[in-house]
């Protein structure tokens, strides 16, 4: 189909009053250096001008993206950066620290397990908090049961919900749930946009999970290939010795970044206690891990 040529009889379709309020959201005045964006989730420090500063991967207003094969324990690493945002610190990765202000609310979002399995992946998030009350400030849904454009509004409307208190940080695993089809190109971008428009318009910072294409190292189709665009960070989980079963050693990585990037860094699963700890390329364990 042809371009339609834009003439001066083309139809306006918003109003004066539109244009108006988005040209003050827009406009940027080169005399007034906005402030940097409130740090939430960090990962080792970083050396700005001479000082020791925590190194921010997750930022109010920003997008992040965590890409992982199956079965990599992509959700698992997600409840330890969802807990250290509410203690500020966390046992078994001695880099993250976390920044809440009072009353901050994390919404956690899963479009993929039902009740159960849900459970206990929200569960583990209760649990890394070590006894912290967050009842009335962590919200997790299970979005199984909806179809894709209707999680869309579902987390659409939680976000500006009386019922969820300030929100500053949202989970969703996995965004690949929000398109009927990761390869269509339109959709994908869509649902990327709108997610943008929500971290811009109410400051938020939302992180997405999301598969590796099979075979591939990138995330899944266009949708994977939209959020790392956008995203501030890209936190990329790999199994370190994939022919290897018995080591279990995993791999995180920083492909992309706006900001300075994080060292990689390397974890194992622990059954007992149902959570990850670190561990350098060899697997030892660090000596300050604590269980």
């Amino acid at each position: 189909m042809p371009i339609e040529k834009i003439t001066k009889d083309t139809e306006v379709t918003q109003s004066a009053e539109w244009f108006e309020k988005q040209y003050q959201h827009a406009y940027i005045d080169l005399n007034q250096k906005p402030k940097k964006p409130e740090g939430l989730i960090a990962i080792g420090t970083k050396n700005h001008l001479g000082k020791t500063e925590n190194n921010w991967i997750m930022t109010k207003g920003e997008l992040s993206v965590i890409s992982a094969p199956s079965k990599s324990f992509k959700s698992t690493l997600k409840s330890h950066l969802a807990a250290v945002f509410f203690k500020g610190f966390d046992d078994q990765f001695p880099d993250f620290k976390g920044n809440r202000k009072q009353n901050d609310s994390v919404i956690d979002v899963d479009t993929e397990q039902g009740s159960y399995y849900s459970w206990w992946t929200f569960h583990r998030t209760k649990r890394l908090c070590h006894g912290l009350d967050i009842s009335n400030h962590y919200f997790p849904f299970k979005l199984r049961h909806l179809l894709a454009e209707e999680r869309v509004d579902f987390i659409d409307m939680a976000i500006k919900s009386n019922r969820v208190k300030k929100p500053a940080l949202v989970f969703i695993d996995g965004i690949a749930d929000l398109v009927w089809d990761t390869n269509d190109l339109l959709k994908s971008n869509e649902v990327v946009n709108k997610i943008m428009q929500w971290t811009d318009l109410l400051n938020i910072h939302v992180c997405v999970i999301i598969h590796n294409a099979y075979g591939s190292k990138k995330p899944t189709g266009h949708t994977g290939s939209s959020a790392t665009k956008k995203c501030e960070s890209l936190l990329s989980l790999a199994k370190l010795d994939e022919e290897n079963d018995n080591e279990n050693i995993y791999k995180v990585s920083q492909p992309y970044s706006r900001g300075a990037g994080f060292k990689d860094f390397y974890f194992k699963y622990n059954p007992t206690k149902g959570c990850l700890y670190e561990v350098d390329d060899l697997g030892t364990e660090k000596d300050d891990i604590a269980f």
